[in-house]
Formats: C-alpha cells, structure tokens, sequence
C-alpha cells in the first residue's frame, strides 16, 4: 500500500492510525525528503505506534548533512531499521514467495 501526503507530518491524516489498525503492515517502509523532516516524522509516528519501520536510505535526502545524520540516529534509536533499496526489494520478493508458497 502506498500513502500519499497532504503535510509534512503523515499522522496528520487523522485516518492513519485507523488505517494502520485496520491493515496491521507487517512492515512499513519510509522513503523521501526531507530526511530530518518528513521521513523522520514518518518513522517517529510508525514507531510510537509499533510499527516495523525501514527508512531505505539510498531513497531519502536530507536538508543538510548533519541534521540528516541526526535524524537517522535517532530513527535508529527509535528502533527504525536503515536499509537501502537493493535489500528492501529482496525482502519484498522473499515475502511474496513465501506468501504464494503457503
């Protein structure tokens, strides 16, 4: 599932919770700019809410290199894990396999 965004912050979306509740991802995967802003937002909310996060970071990008490097330290620190696209992709095909198999 693909969310789209109206604010910086998705928990905006009063829906989101209800959507997440509803869903119940078994991960959720952040991507995008700003890496300090909009991405951390993301991964902090999913967080809170228990969610598995992976911030893929070959596919965000900061504001400035070390309000950046922050922001991962703290998704890191949150229990977000950092990924990139390669290892992101291999994991979705490994699921989708597993799921067809079953």
């Amino acid at each position: 599932m693909l969310l789209q965004k109206e604010t910086v912050d998705l928990f905006d979306n009063a829906d989101m919770g209800a959507i997440l509740a509803q869903v119940r991802p078994e991960v959720c995967v952040v991507y995008g700019v700003a890496t300090e802003v909009c991405v951390l937002l993301a991964a902090r909310g999913l967080r809170q809410r228990g969610c598995e996060t992976w911030v893929v970071q070959d596919a965000i990008q900061g504001l400035e290199p070390e309000s950046a490097r922050r922001a991962l330290e703290e998704m890191q620190a949150l229990g977000a894990r950092l990924v990139f696209t390669a290892e992101t992709v291999a994991a979705v095909k490994a699921r989708r396999a597993e799921s067809r198999a079953a």
